[in-house]
């Protein structure tokens, strides 16, 4: 096999490895609950955890009913399913609700949300047609699966060895395991990655961070 024609072999997404239509109801429900749940406990965590938990579980047991009962459902609709990013995100932030907006964040974290960021602008400029090839499309390839385990090798280099930055990579592998064995959520990576939600709270994140520095310097 020549260069040429192992080069059209990564990039190739005529044929896309797309997901179980049956699995695809299950999940949409499943990630718009984690999603949720997170949020109502990231809002209620001044209130008691009875209260709080009581509440959490029950509307993501209402999230999971199926059919136009669920929320899930017109959230779907309106939004389609969250990234695996955001619910492997969600899931740690349930497993541990004392991770907050006020936290500093790691320099880990920092890197993959400026990350994020960049890519989002990128994916923004490709749907607009702005970029000279489809990078989108790159998605559904090989080579975008190739490109994000070697982001993924690069941060564990960086950070892997660390015990308080070790969860942002093994956070990112858990993505990339989870896309490879379900191709969740359309079977593009770049869906899997990031979604319009995550980007906009990436780049709130930045926003309040400057400002933050730029408030502490006068």
């Amino acid at each position: 096999m020549d260069l040429s024609t192992f080069w059209s072999v990564l990039v190739n997404s005529s044929t896309p490895w797309l997901p179980s239509q049956a699995l695809l109801p299950w999940a949409l429900h499943g990630a718009w609950a984690l999603v949720l749940g997170a949020v109502i406990v990231t809002l209620s965590a001044r209130q008691p955890a009875v209260w709080r938990w009581s509440l959490t579980l029950a509307s993501m047991a209402w999230l999971m009913l199926p059919g136009e009962i669920s929320p899930a459902h017109w959230l779907g609709l309106a939004f389609q399913m969250p990234s695996l990013s955001s619910v492997v995100l969600c899931l740690m932030l349930l497993a541990k609700p004392a991770l907050n907006a006020n936290s500093k964040p790691s320099s880990a974290w920092q890197m993959l949300s400026l990350t994020g960021v960049v890519w989002g602008w990128v994916l923004l400029l490709d749907t607009l047609a702005l970029t000279p090839v489809s990078i989108y499309a790159w998605g559904f390839s090989p080579a975008a699966l190739g490109i994000a385990l070697l982001l993924l090798l690069l941060f564990w280099a960086l950070w892997g060895g660390s015990a308080t930055e070790r969860s942002m990579p093994l956070m990112l592998a858990a993505v990339l395991a989870l896309y490879v064995c379900t191709r969740l959520p359309s079977g593009n990576l770049w869906d899997t990655l990031l979604d319009p939600w995550l980007w906009l709270i990436l780049q709130w994140h930045w926003l309040r961070t400057w400002v933050r520095k730029v408030s502490s310097a006068q």
